[in-house]
């Protein structure tokens, strides 16, 4: 899947080397609503021996994107970015029966950092508003901790560096001719997990 991404890449941007209108440079800072599925901090069996303490797991955070982009033509544009994903996370802890004070145990997490390329289809409207389709290649280092053993409490932790696609669609609105917003809808992986995410783009245009 990835070498097909990257044959694409290479057919679309040799096509639009020639094309010379509305050619123009610019940046995007973007933040992502995400959620992760089946992240899986500690086994059901794990779970079910922690009373009197709790388990707690949260799916869904915000990440954030920085990324400078060519617009080749109206249709057609290329980014390259840097990304700080969302975490996903877990506590074990316990509460005192007459106060709502809570007292972690032990915790773990699932972050990352990482690069991205994508190619960026664009259909326009009108003079304002925008389609848009997203087809894109990841490179991810990511770190994941999850419970080994519950006595004494102590984790396990997997490092990976991984390459996945990612594809988008949405919609954008040209607040001016340097200013734009895009809202988009993202399907992507991050150690094998399924990411979705719900993102907001500036985009500042250079020139």
């Amino acid at each position: 899947m990835n070498y097909f991404v990257a044959t694409c890449f290479a057919a679309i941007l040799s096509a639009s080397a020639y094309a010379e209108v509305n050619q123009f440079s610019y940046f995007s800072l973007s933040a992502a609503q995400q959620t992760y599925d089946d992240v899986h901090f500690a086994t059901p069996e794990q779970q079910q021996q922690l009373d009197p303490a709790k388990f707690n797991q949260n799916d869904s955070g915000t990440g954030f994107r920085v990324a400078a982009g060519f617009q080749f033509n109206e249709y057609l544009a290329l980014e390259l970015g840097f990304i700080s994903p969302a975490k996903a996370d877990f506590s074990i802890y316990t509460e005192a029966t007459d106060t709502e004070k809570r007292e972690t145990l032990v915790g773990g997490d699932l972050k990352a950092f990482g690069a991205d390329s994508r190619l960026i289809l664009s259909y326009p409207f009108n003079n304002d508003w925008y389609a848009r389709a997203q087809l894109g290649l990841v490179w991810q280092r990511a770190t994941l901790q999850q419970l080994s053993t519950i006595v004494p409490y102590t984790m396990q932790e997997t490092k990976t560096t991984d390459t996945s696609t990612l594809l988008a669609a949405g919609v954008g609105y040209s607040i001016n001719r340097n200013l734009s917003l895009a809202a988009d809808v993202e399907h992507g992986e991050l150690m094998d997990f399924d990411q979705q995410s719900y993102r907001l783009s500036l985009l500042f245009r250079f020139n």
